[in-house]
């Protein structure tokens, strides 16, 4: 589903084909919060399959209108709001300074090899094999561990061990909370809810530096198949 966001005072010409439409309600609906619901990858997919047609699928302006929001207070709403441009700047922030970390990153490795001495790398490290032989993480915690680090390592960016398993402590006590319900895995006002719970608590905990889909993925799903199999 194809979404367009004026935040300016400009106007625009649009095809004949696009809805315009504006926030009437703004004392119980901020703008912002509105475009961050529908731009998630739920909505799309909520989207397409209530969509109708089959040489070109449709999503209609009514039907659009029937749909039902999770709407919280305005200043909760403002408060997810400026949680989600936080992360959107600092990834923009991180995406545009990439390419130039990488080009001084390799100009100075380039030039450590031949200024620098070598040293093996071995007489630098000190292997642990730390186990969980007092009960000091629960397989529970122990699963949204093992995720944390999995991403972690799959892409390459840092953060400490200790700190995953604080971080899989804090994801195991939200998942609980959501999870006194009976139906919470089918019930899209719950899961909506932990996804937006999640968002502050990555994004509180600095996990990942920049945003990635994977980590909602990897954790919404072994939240899913913990209540599975747990419940």
């Amino acid at each position: 589903m194809s979404l367009g966001y004026n935040t300016t005072k400009n106007t625009f010409l649009v095809s004949s084909i696009s809805v315009v439409f504006f926030v009437s309600d703004t004392d119980n609906l901020l703008e912002d919060y509105l475009y961050m619901y529908f731009n998630r990858t739920e909505f799309d997919r909520y989207a397409h399959f209530n969509s109708w047609g089959s040489a070109r699928e449709a999503f209609s302006w009514e039907d659009m209108c029937d749909i039902d929001i999770d709407l919280p207070p305005l200043p909760v709403q403002r408060k997810y709001v400026d949680i989600y441009n936080a992360m959107l700047a600092n990834q923009r922030a991180y995406e545009n300074g990439l390419e130039d970390l990488n080009v001084a990153i390799s100009a100075s490795v380039e030039e450590f090899k031949h200024t620098a001495p070598r040293v093996a790398v071995g007489s630098l490290l000190e292997e642990i094999d730390v186990r969980n032989h007092d009960g000091a993480i629960s397989y529970e915690e122990k699963a949204f561990y093992d995720i944390l680090v999995k991403v972690r390592d799959d892409h390459g960016f840092p953060y400490a061990d200790d700190k995953c398993l604080v971080l899989a402590k804090k994801i195991k006590d939200l998942i609980d909370d959501k999870a006194q319900f009976a139906d919470w895995s089918t019930r899209d006002d719950i899961k909506n809810q932990l996804n937006m719970d999640l968002t502050v608590l990555l994004y509180k905990n600095g996990y990942p530096p920049e945003w990635d889909e994977e980590v909602f993925d990897k954790v919404m799903e072994q939240a899913e198949n913990f209540k599975k199999y747990n419940g």
